[in-house]
């Protein structure tokens, strides 16, 4: 909670918009495990990529629907 003045305020975040910090964070926990073996630094940065796009298509259209036949 934030005091401004003589009132409080509390920052409030949508769903939308906590989903797409877990991503981010995800993407980097993804990115530092990297180091090691080529083959598996290569799909953990894929991983973290694609965590990064989510987010990304989270924050942009929060409803937003991934084509296809399933719902």
């Amino acid at each position: 909670m934030e005091k401004t003045g003589t009132t409080e305020t509390t920052n409030i975040m949508t769903h939308a918009e906590f989903a797409a910090r877990l991503l981010r964070e995800a993407a980097s926990i993804f990115r530092s495990i990297a180091g090691g073996d080529p083959a598996s630094d290569e799909r953990t940065d894929q991983f973290a990529t694609l965590y990064e796009q989510m987010a990304d298509r989270v924050e942009q259209d929060p409803l937003g629907k991934i084509g296809g036949e399933a719902e």
